[in-house]
């Protein structure tokens, strides 16, 4: 059975190409989410083994949904997928409990290797070169 994913962004349009290129290599895209309550509802309701989560999001933002989503379903991973590249709002994400951190200027190749890796569990803390 393949993994189930919940993509959360602002943006559909970002998200109808994150879908697709999500299930062309194999997984299941369970549900969008355009805001960040949203977000929360659709895991609580769903309960995917991965939420791919944008940090600019409205209502509420990525780190608070990392928070929240880690508190009631520890074992679904967070991937935070961003155009932010600055050190700070890495270390913070992932102090949030995120499990890995992909810009959205990555290749579609480069963010299918960050979803391997957060499913597959390895650490990408080093990956970062962070020090948390």
């Amino acid at each position: 059975m393949p993994h189930t994913i919940l993509v959360a962004d602002q943006n559909h349009e970002m998200r109808s190409k994150v879908r697709s290129l999500l299930e062309g290599a194999g997984w299941q895209v369970i549900a969008e989410a355009a805001d960040g309550q949203e977000a929360i509802d659709k895991a609580q309701q769903l309960i995917p083994d991965l939420i791919i989560l944008d940090l600019s999001m409205p209502i509420k933002n990525g780190l608070e949904i990392a928070a929240e989503v880690r508190a009631f379903l520890p074992r679904t991973k967070i991937l935070i997928f961003t155009i932010h590249e600055a050190e700070e709002i890495k270390r913070e994400a992932f102090r949030a409990g995120v499990h890995g951190y992909a810009l959205k200027s990555a290749s579609g190749t480069e963010l299918i290797q960050q979803v391997k890796r957060v499913l597959e569990d390895k650490e990408q803390l080093r990956t970062w070169g962070l020090d948390c």
